[in-house]
């Protein structure tokens, strides 16, 4: 098992992720902890120095600022085996490794993991706010709430189904609004492969207080109206149902109370969540209009 970590300038969290490997139980099939600096070069191989008698580690760098590329010069120089992906603002729970690899005993290829992640705040928002971060921001608390696809901090597979499937698309972000390691995961099940969530391996992911404000939320909102389905479908087919019910009559229905009491009488979750649908469908109608000129405009 190999835990492969892609950093840029985060000297601090870094140290703080590999602090955490240390203090993990670590399994027989454990080889190494492989950091790849890219982009600016700072003091990333200096820091490694400082956990030589802790760590198995081996450094690479690419001078390129893009993370795919970083992980696929990492995989390129690899041999199969079983690859945990992770960030560098994470920290590992001390059973992490030892549950990927009990897990992992008798496969050589064909399946890939994920675990589960908790989250680190810098200052935790208030708990209406958190139906509305995405995942990477308010973690998974049961099995049953764990996304369709794992987040990049925690999930495992191995090196010839990455290969196989054609490494890891930099441009996934740009082509699909995807990440590279989303991406992956889809076509790594394109490919017939079987994904396997793993409960107990915890890692908890940092989120500074910026990504867990409303305004984030609403930014992340629109992105993610705009990229949603407006991609596959054309103009012709919007239809205004897509729309939640509320969007036409909740707030501007004939009602002998003013609008703006009625805006005052709901909670602010309830104010806030409109808001956020009225937001992501905005982003998602012109997402699609931005779409159909593009295509139209070229025939």
């Amino acid at each position: 098992m190999i835990v492969l970590i892609a950093t840029t300038g985060r000297d601090n969290f870094l140290r703080r992720t590999l602090n955490s490997i240390a203090e993990c139980i670590l399994p027989n099939s454990f080889s190494k902890v492989i950091v790849v600096e890219n982009g600016r070069k700072g003091n990333t191989e200096s820091l490694l120095s400082e956990f030589v008698s802790k760590l198995p580690l081996q450094y690479e760098y690419v001078n390129r600022p893009n993370k795919g590329n970083a992980l696929n010069y990492a995989l390129a120089k690899l041999s199969n085996s079983l690859v945990l992906f992770t960030d560098d603002d994470v920290r590992f729970h001390t059973y992490t490794l030892t549950t990927y690899a009990e897990e992992s005993r008798n496969a050589k290829r064909g399946v890939f993991y994920g675990g589960r992640v908790e989250i680190d705040y810098e200052k935790e928002p208030e708990q209406w706010l958190k139906p509305y971060l995405t995942p990477s921001s308010r973690g998974w608390k049961a099995p049953q709430e764990r996304p369709k696809y794992y987040l990049g901090c925690n999930w495992a597979a191995y090196v010839d189904d990455i290969k196989n499937a054609g490494l890891f698309n930099p441009l996934s972000w740009v082509k699909h609004h995807v990440a590279e390691e989303t991406d992956m995961q889809i076509r790594l099940m394109e490919k017939g492969l079987k994904s396997k969530y793993l409960h107990n391996a915890i890692i908890w992911h940092f989120v500074p207080k910026n990504r867990c404000s409303p305004l984030w939320a609403l930014r992340r909102a629109y992105i993610n109206g705009y990229f949603g389905d407006s991609m596959k479908t054309d103009m012709n087919e919007f239809n205004l149902s897509s729309y939640p019910k509320w969007a036409h009559y909740h707030l501007f229905q004939k009602n002998p109370k003013p609008v703006w009491k009625r805006i005052v009488s709901l909670n602010r979750s309830k104010i806030f969540g409109k808001i956020y649908w009225l937001t992501l469908n905005f982003g998602y109608l012109q997402g699609r209009r931005n779409y159909s000129q593009h295509k139209n405009s070229n025939g």
